[in-house]
């Protein structure tokens, strides 16, 4: 697959999102004369659940030559149609199927240089609900001869490649192949559900079990000396409880999650009443544990369940089993009581806490999900908690001057007000747009007012805004009341423990860097955006040139104090306690990543010299000479000649894969 780029993260375990799939293809096989037209296309990788995948079998003899092709179902999204409303009218007329969408698995650009036109196919994987009568146009039962094509996915790669052997059908394939291969991986990375007794592998499922079982074993039967023997017995009555009792129960599931042959994780579900299950009997493999299995599992459960309409998964998990606890805040869960309830046999465990899901997520007062579970468990012991910005002996110096700072009003209005501003705010979202994915999972740390957080949540992006002070994050909270995809946090860049590991497509550290000087914490916030970010994700880190913040500021008949607080004596620069915005030489910031698992891309100024220029009595610029400006600038913002001079710059890197 010639001139194929590869835009997505790798394959994401259960505890996080899955990335997008995202590819740019060029058409190789006709010259490229220009483009006359765009399309939108819905198409899906359709399966029927048990390792069979619809597809449509195409016999044309047009401008592309004569070939027998298979392609997937689908077709342009028609005027005032989502994309999610599309394929299922798609699938309804070609294949006569009723689905169920799964998920979107991504966005294919390609172009057909032949007749000019440049596609952006849209493909989600659907699961067949039921099957009624097609509905294909003239064209497609005439002129292309479509029909519904059956094959398993080693069937259905070898007859892309059979295909192959025409123009057209290389350009099909080079589309189609990578996005079967990354809808078989979500099919097998997805947990199977056992609502018999009779088809669960009784001795694969104990495999899981084997450590429990052999401490049951001790516990129920100390006086056995044979302890192979008390395990087996402990098996046995395992399995006649989940023969004669949980399988018993009306929707009663066990959830098993299986990787290259071996189940590595179970857990079993049971409906209390409608909307309402509890969760039991989590469990890895003992070879298979600290690798996320858990945790995949699951995500794949609550995936099933959404699918049903709102509910709430309730569970016990005891207070020293960090790792469970741990799951379970990485898939969303929250702690509801400080005593478990166990819902099938009514009693309560002060051992335990009482964990839940709901969906749609809980909200605070504030309308968003609340404290995330790791964050509750450990708030007031393990981490400062954001209410030390308020105030008081103990907390941090920097807390306090950046606080007072803040207090004073103007932060809100700052990317606005000036063109320095509007610089700023213009020559970052460009950056921003450049390496963020399609509908990407966003992390903004110092989110200030949530300028950038809000203008990314309208675009579609999942936005998670954490701002440290007050002042600030009352903005930041009263904008994510009236957008579902932003959520606001009062935190700390220096402790983001309320996100997993490799959690964020993009990770934005626009404000935190300003403010720091200590170099412990320097590093902190730094390892911290770069852990929860996933990897291939980029991170952008904005901090201020020293030599900008003097260009700026001090040349007010100043310039002596300002040059004695920003370098020493031999004009080395400084960074001091108590410093409220901290400047660096370009090659200083950048030396901080050395050693870091990531990749610098670029580092990129935002506002040039304006700040000192705009603060001339005589600077005017209309806005068409502004415009001018700007789309100037962003061709020179990356000349190493021009960074010591800006005031605000941008180090851009890529987490290491």
């Amino acid at each position: 697959m010639e001139n194929l780029i590869v835009v997505c993260g790798p394959q994401a375990s259960g505890r996080t999102p899955r990335s997008e799939l995202f590819l740019e293809l060029t058409d190789t096989e006709w010259p490229f004369s220009g483009v006359d037209h765009d399309r939108q296309i819905v198409r899906a990788i359709v399966t029927d659940g048990a390792g069979g995948l619809y597809f449509m079998r195409v016999e044309r003899d047009d401008e592309f030559g004569r070939a027998t092709l298979i392609e997937t179902s689908g077709g342009g999204v028609e005027p005032g149609e989502d994309l999610r409303t599309a394929i299922r009218r798609e699938l309804r007329e070609e294949l006569g199927a009723e689905v169920e969408i799964l998920e979107k698995i991504g966005v294919v650009s390609d172009y057909y240089n032949l007749i000019g036109r440049h596609n952006i196919n849209h493909y989600f994987l659907c699961r067949i609900v039921s099957f009624g009568e097609t509905h294909m146009t003239e064209d497609e039962i005439h002129r292309f001869h479509l029909s519904r094509l059956k094959r398993t996915y080693p069937e259905a790669l070898a007859e892309y490649e059979r295909c192959a052997c025409t123009r057209l059908g290389r350009l099909i394939a080079n589309r189609e192949i990578p996005v079967l291969m990354r809808a078989q991986a979500l099919l097998a990375a997805a947990p199977t559900a056992f609502t018999r007794y009779e088809d669960l592998d009784a001795r694969r499922l104990m495999d899981v079990y084997a450590e429990s079982n052999l401490e049951n074993a001790e516990d129920f039967f100390p006086d056995e000396k044979d302890k192979a023997a008390a395990v087996r017995k402990v098996e046995a009555g395992f399995l006649d409880f989940l023969r004669d009792e949980f399988f018993a129960k009306p929707d009663a599931t066990y959830w098993v999650l299986a990787r290259d042959g071996v189940w590595v994780s179970a857990c079993r579900v049971s409906r209390i009443e409608d909307g309402l299950y509890y969760l039991e009997a989590l469990e890895t493999r003992p070879d298979s544990r600290r690798r996320g299995y858990a945790a995949e599992l699951l995500s794949g459960v609550l995936t099933a369940l959404k699918r049903r309409g709102p509910f709430r998964l309730c569970d016990c998990v005891g207070k020293r089993n960090e790792a469970s606890l741990k799951t379970h805040a990485a898939c969303g869960f929250r702690i509801v009581s400080e005593q478990g309830y166990d819902y099938l046999s009514g009693e309560t465990n002060e051992r335990t806490y009482g964990l839940e899901y709901r969906y749609p997520e809980p909200s605070g007062e504030d309308g968003k999900p609340v404290c995330g579970l790791m964050a509750q468990i450990e708030n007031g012991t393990k981490r400062k908690t954001a209410s030390a910005a308020k105030g008081g002996p103990d907390m941090p110096d920097r807390v306090n001057i950046i606080s007072e700072f803040y207090r004073g009003g103007g932060e809100d209005e700052r990317l606005i007000r000036t063109r320095r501003g509007q610089l700023e705010y213009y020559v970052t979202m460009y950056y921003i747009h450049r390496f963020a994915p399609v509908r990407a999972n966003v992390l903004e740390i110092g989110a200030g007012t949530g300028r950038y957080s809000a203008a990314l949540a309208k675009e579609g992006m999942h936005v998670s805004a954490v701002e440290l002070v007050d002042s600030n994050f009352a903005v930041l909270k009263e904008r994510a009341k009236s957008l579902k995809n932003l959520y606001a946090y009062q935190g700390d860049a220096l402790d983001l423990s309320r996100f997993p590991d490799g959690y964020f497509d993009l990770t934005l550290a626009l404000g935190p860097m300003y403010h720091l000087y200590e170099p412990e914490d320097v590093q902190k916030a730094i390892d911290e955006a770069i852990r929860v970010t996933k990897p291939g994700g980029a991170l952008l880190f904005a901090f201020l040139s020293v030599y900008g913040i003097l260009y700026a500021n001090y040349f007010q008949g100043n310039w002596a104090a300002g040059q004695a607080e920003n370098f020493t004596d031999d004009y080395r620069v400084r960074h001091f306690k108590e410093q409220l915005f901290t400047g660096y030489d370009v090659t200083e910031f950048e030396q901080l990543f050395k050693g870091k698992p990531v990749e610098h891309i670029t580092t990129a100024g935002t506002d040039g010299m304006l700040e000192a220029i705009e603060a001339r009595p005589d600077f005017a610029i209309s806005d068409a000479d502004f415009a001018a400006f700007r789309k100037w600038y962003l061709q020179v913002a990356e000349k190493r000649e021009l960074l010591g001079s800006t005031n605000h710059l941008l180090y851009i890197c890529r987490k290491n894969r």
